[in-house]
């Protein structure tokens, strides 16, 4: 078994991006996405080793989570994978900063991707997107009324009631 090398976490979002090269732009679709890189499927022609823009826009929880709607991310291409299908090609991208140089830009992938994560596991499960203790706060008061004391207050203080 191959031993994992990835020190990000990444995850499979089914997203619409946007790929800026050169003064082109082509749609791309993000295959899956980590704080440290990427994996696109466009028809736009990028050499390895050359830089790029990756551009996603962002809806629902994943914008919550980001803080904005659109986020912008500068990569590297590592390599290309050709399809078969329209022309197709698989690009395998890195950030172009490390985690230590763009700690911002880090981080806001890192929101993105755990906010996909947590979507997509919602999609899954059939559950909502957020928590009860994450939501709106007249939903945390319903859930906190739903909640009993495990213990009465007399019972956390000792010595209380002895004579």
């Amino acid at each position: 078994m191959e031993e994992q090398q990835r020190k990000s976490f990444r995850v499979e979002p089914q997203i619409a991006g946007e790929l800026f090269h050169e003064g082109r732009v082509a749609p791309c679709d993000v295959l899956n996405l980590s704080a440290g890189g990427a994996r696109v499927q466009t028809t736009m022609p990028l050499r390895s080793g050359s830089v790029c823009t990756l551009g996603i826009p962002l809806d629902g929880e994943l914008e919550r989570a980001a803080g904005t709607g659109y986020v912008s991310f500068h990569m590297y291409v590592l390599d290309a994978v050709p399809q078969t299908e329209r022309e197709l090609v698989d690009y395998r991208l890195q950030h172009v900063s490390s985690s230590t140089e763009s700690a911002g830009e880090y981080q806001l992938a890192t929101k993105v991707v755990f906010a996909s994560q947590r979507r997509d596991l919602a999609h899954e499960s059939g559950a909502d997107e957020a928590s009860p203790m994450a939501s709106t706060p007249a939903r945390r008061r319903s859930f906190a009324a739903r909640l009993k004391p495990r213990f009465s207050r007399g019972s956390v203080r000792g010595g209380r009631g002895e004579s």
